[in-house]
């Protein structure tokens, strides 16, 4: 039984899931358990997530700004989605992730840019970013990353419009 297991075995063993199976089926079980999942650090891709995953997530972050404050990296995309990154940039800046290390956005658009450009200025503990836009969006992507913030890297990708 999971609940039998000591924090600290039971912290490593939450590392393993799928966060958002983690907070589906964990958060709000037990006092224990929501104490436990608010100690991990949160590894987030929203790459391939249905609607209703998302919006739970979202949910979950405007309700408990200690989520937020666990988020490491993140993952957000416009591909096969209903404009993901604006949607969440509208809700959750990224000036209120505290700790986010590592951000990817996929099928970046001139709207996104705009709401990047402010957020990410002051995104000082980004040590990687990596987009995936269009050729023709690339200079204006670049001027909005704090490129000499960035501990590691920063990689711009294109994708071929069909």
């Amino acid at each position: 039984m999971l609940e039998l297991l000591p924090n600290e075995l039971t912290i490593e063993c939450f590392e393993y899931f799928y966060i958002f199976h983690l907070f589906y089926s964990f958060n709000g079980l037990n006092d224990r358990f929501n104490k436990l999942i608010r100690n991990i650090p949160i590894h987030v891709s929203f790459d391939h997530v249905c609607k209703s995953t998302f919006d739970h997530f979202c949910k979950q972050l405007l309700s408990n700004s200690e989520i937020k404050q666990q988020i490491y990296s993140l993952h957000l995309s416009n591909k096969d989605t209903c404009r993901q990154i604006d949607r969440f940039l509208t809700l959750i800046p990224l000036n209120e992730l505290l700790h986010l290390q590592t951000l990817t956005l996929t099928q970046l658009d001139r709207e996104n840019i705009v709401k990047l450009k402010s957020m990410l200025a002051i995104s000082t503990n980004l040590f990687s970013s990596e987009l995936i836009s269009s050729p023709t969006d690339e200079d204006q992507i670049i001027s909005v990353l704090p490129i000499s913030n960035l501990k590691t890297n920063y990689q711009c990708y294109h994708y071929d419009h069909l």
